[in-house]
This record gives C-alpha cells, structure tokens and sequence, in this order.
C-alpha cells in the first residue's frame, strides 16, 4: 500500500489526497471488525498468512502502472523545471 501511496503522491503532488486516501482504507478495514463484531484488527493481523500477502499484488500492479519508465521521466523533468524556476 505504500508504493501505490508514493506512486500517487509522485503523480498528485498532493498530500491530502494521499491522507485521505490513506484514512479512508483504515477505517473501511476496521468496519467489519468494530461494527459486526467479527474480530479485532489484532485478531486479524495475527491471522495473517502467507496467501493473504499475495494481496500486495493488488496494491503493486498500480503503483508499477503509475510509476512506469515514461511517467517516472515526466516527474523528473517536472522537477528539473521546478528547481530551475524556483
């Protein structure tokens, strides 16, 4: 989740979108555990297992969408452009 978040700060340049965003997933992961009762976010960080990190896939095909070779070349130059005008 932490390389899709970089990737869209990368491309947003804003930080609020990625707090929000980021606040957002928080508290949708804690809505089974605190309003049906199934578990608690404890209970299910300790359930984790190996197959359920295969779901950092779903997060990294994005980030590597966003972030490939050409968008990365964007954003350097952007920066270039930045740091020459400031």
């Amino acid at each position: 989740m932490g390389a899709l978040l970089c990737a869209i700060y990368l491309r947003t340049r804003n930080i609020w979108a990625v707090v929000f965003l980021h606040a957002f997933m928080d508290f949708s992961s804690l809505i089974p555990s605190g309003m049906f009762g199934v578990s608690s976010a404890i209970g299910e960080i300790n359930n984790y297992s190996y197959l359920k990190l295969l779901v950092c896939i779903v997060y990294l095909i994005p980030a590597l969408v966003v972030l490939r070779k050409k968008k990365l070349q964007e954003i350097i130059e952007r920066e270039r452009l930045i740091k020459h005008y400031n």
